[in-house]
């Protein structure tokens, strides 16, 4: 009996060595730390430090909403981009950590605030195109859709750049959206 014992704990551990080693291979470990504190406003502020080797484009927070008695209300999403903007700013780079402070909604009914509860990071898109998270809100549709808008916004203000003018860019710029 104690040998059957031995032998199944030998295979129990043997098989939580392989799945952990699993995970590492695969790369399931956060890339980004978060940290959260009470700023000196009042308000809630996320830390998140890019603790991965690859440039990050974009990440998503997901943050449980919670009232007075920790009772978890709802869960939000807090999103950081990058890449909108030229090298240096296009990315956040290995090592680097964010300040996002974090917005959530009033109550309708007048209540106590709600404050933050559980933060965590659910996706991460890297610089590269490639990705990691659980995306549990699908927030990586939001985050991929924005990029790919702002991009298409730029090439269509370089051509008429290229082909007006300035004057041409700052027109369309002034003028109401659509008309």
């Amino acid at each position: 009996m104690a040998k059957c014992w031995s032998t199944q704990a030998l295979g129990c551990a043997t098989a939580l060595a392989l799945a952990a080693a699993s995970a590492l291979a695969t790369g399931d470990e956060a890339p980004m730390k978060v940290a959260t504190e009470i700023g000196d406003g009042g308000q809630q502020v996320a830390h998140v430090t890019n603790a991965s080797a690859k440039k990050v484009q974009a990440y998503v927070l997901a943050v449980d909403a919670v009232d007075d008695s920790g009772k978890v209300v709802f869960r939000v999403s807090e999103i950081s981009m990058r890449g909108l903007q030229p090298p240096p700013y296009d990315a956040f780079a290995p090592g680097e950590t964010s300040h996002d402070e974090i917005r959530l909604p009033q109550r309708k009914n007048g209540g106590a605030p709600l404050k933050a509860g559980k933060v965590a990071l659910d996706f991460v898109l890297y610089a590269d195109g490639s990705s990691w998270g659980p995306d549990t809100k699908k927030d990586s549709v939001r985050v991929r859709a924005t990029i790919a808008g702002w991009r298409t916004a730029i090439a269509y203000l370089r051509s008429v750049l290229k082909e007006k003018g300035a004057n041409a860019v700052a027109e369309y710029l002034e003028s109401p959206a659509g008309q």
